[in-house]
């Protein structure tokens, strides 16, 4: 049987959370020891190859005694699919830098363990039914709706186009290009992203020509997608992805000239960019009507303005 891409990253996710499962403190069997010594209780890989073998039958495969094998040969066996396992959910990442995923020969046998219901992992009517990626947005759209309003406002066409902002790390400067497409009749904006980075020192980056940021450009250029949506209070939320390893990246708009009363497109957009959350000194709180240290390391660093550069094509 052949499995679509969605099913093989339901599969995976699966498998993933019962990796991580902590093992219920009255199963003493289950305890391991870490490197340290240290009591824990989870399933590593091997756990999960042999939790699959038993459900799905391939048991007889690493461990029955009619096999022409001995104990250390049969457990070579299960540390090879357990690793296979583990390069089939957490992927591998090859001689070009690049994130890659394998796919087992028998996923049917991941299959039988993920719908067994002794495990309730997934359920086929979940590992049938394809919902796509549009499916999260769509449901936040419906949780933020309230009752001050008849229906729900689509998001005007002065959002759709091309915008360029920059911000300054300790180690490069990054130049992003932000496109918003035209927002779909349920209300969901298609986000593209590109990242471009400059050592510190470059000066004057968004003024010089395509060719001239070639020259001086430092790395390969990072991509994301994703969407946005606008919120009942003209809050823009936008959510990517890395196209590589699948990071989280995600803005919600501060500032903006956007103005439902004028068509006119939209010039700027003043952005939070989230990435992990900041460390603040020890006693140094985030007041806005206090420039604290935190608070200068925040706008340093989490703050991108955005100014249109162009706009979208639809």
């Amino acid at each position: 049987m052949a499995f679509s891409n969605w099913q093989l990253n339901r599969l995976r996710n699966a498998l993933a959370a019962y990796h991580a499962y902590r093992v219920p403190e009255e199963d003493e069997d289950a305890e391991k020891e870490d490197r340290k010594g240290k009591r824990k209780r989870v399933h590593n890989w091997k756990d999960v190859a042999e939790a699959i073998a038993v459900a799905s039958g391939l048991e007889d495969r690493f461990f029955s005694d009619n096999l022409d094998l001995d104990r250390e040969a049969k457990q070579k066996l299960v540390k090879q699919y357990a690793e296979r396992l583990r390069q089939f959910v957490e992927g591998y990442t090859d001689a070009d830098g690049k994130l890659k995923y394998t796919v087992p020969k028998n996923v049917e046998a991941i299959v039988t363990f993920a719908t067994d219901p002794l495990y309730d992992l997934l359920t086929k009517e979940e590992l049938e039914t394809f919902r796509p990626d549009w499916q999260a947005p769509l449901r936040l759209l419906e949780y933020l709706d309230h009752k001050l309003d008849a229906e729900r406002l689509p998001p005007p066409g002065s959002l759709e186009g091309t915008y360029e902002g920059e911000r300054t790390t300790e180690r490069a400067l990054v130049l992003s290009e932000l496109t918003l497409q035209r927002a779909s009749k349920e209300g969901l904006i298609q986000v593209v992203q590109t990242d471009d980075f400059f050592e510190p020192s470059v000066i004057a980056v968004r003024s010089m020509s395509a060719k001239q940021r070639e020259k001086v450009r430092r790395g390969p250029r990072r991509k994301y997608g994703g969407w946005a949506i606008l919120t009942p209070e003209d809050t823009l939320m936008v959510f990517m992805k890395e196209e590589n390893y699948h990071r989280n990246h995600y803005y919600f708009v501060l500032g903006t000239d956007l103005s439902r009363a004028t068509e006119a497109p939209v010039k700027f957009l003043s952005c939070l960019y989230h990435d992990y959350t900041l460390e603040t000194p020890e006693g140094s709180l985030l007041e806005a009507n206090m420039p604290s240290q935190a608070m200068v390391i925040l706008l340093e660093n989490n703050i991108i303005n955005f100014e249109r550069v162009g706009h979208a094509h639809s």
